[in-house]
Parts: structure tokens; sequence; C-alpha cells
């Protein structure tokens, strides 16, 4: 009899879906952690990835990481302070 663990059928799951592996965290205490096409591995950060970084997000990510990392310097959307 042939057993798969479930992280091993969990992982082929996340595989299936379009960029779940890649998915941007956002965190309680105010970082994010991001997949770096440039350094091949996650980034965990408290402010603004570099501009270069950003570009090769897709654009629900970089939207998500502008949120709330604004919203954890304590700036508004517009980067204004509150």
């Amino acid at each position: 009899m042939l057993r798969i663990s479930r992280s091993a059928t969990a992982a082929k799951g996340r595989k299936e879906s379009a960029m779940g592996l890649y998915d941007t965290r956002v965190h309680r205490g105010g970082s994010v952690t991001y997949w770096s096409v440039y350094r091949q591995t996650w980034v965990r950060t408290h402010v603004m990835p570099p501009d270069q970084e950003m570009a090769a997000l897709g654009e629900r990510d970089r939207r998500r990481i502008e949120k709330h990392i604004s919203h954890a310097c304590g700036e508004g959307p517009q980067g204004e302070n509150k």
C-alpha cells in the first residue's frame, strides 16, 4: 500500500494553484514577506522593498505590501500622516 503524507498532498495542491507558492504574506507586527525573484528567497521586511523588487511582483502583491506597510507606519493611503 502506498502512503502519501498530508504535507505531500498539501504541497501538491499548492503547486497546482496559480502562484500559490509565492503569495505575499502580511504579519501582525507590520512586516511583510515576499518572494524575491532576484535573490530567489523569501524576504521579510518592515520597510518598502526596493522599486526593482516591487516591479517584479504582481499588482495584487504590490498593493497589499503598500497598504500594509503604510498602515504599520501610521500613514494614510496617500502617504500622509494620520
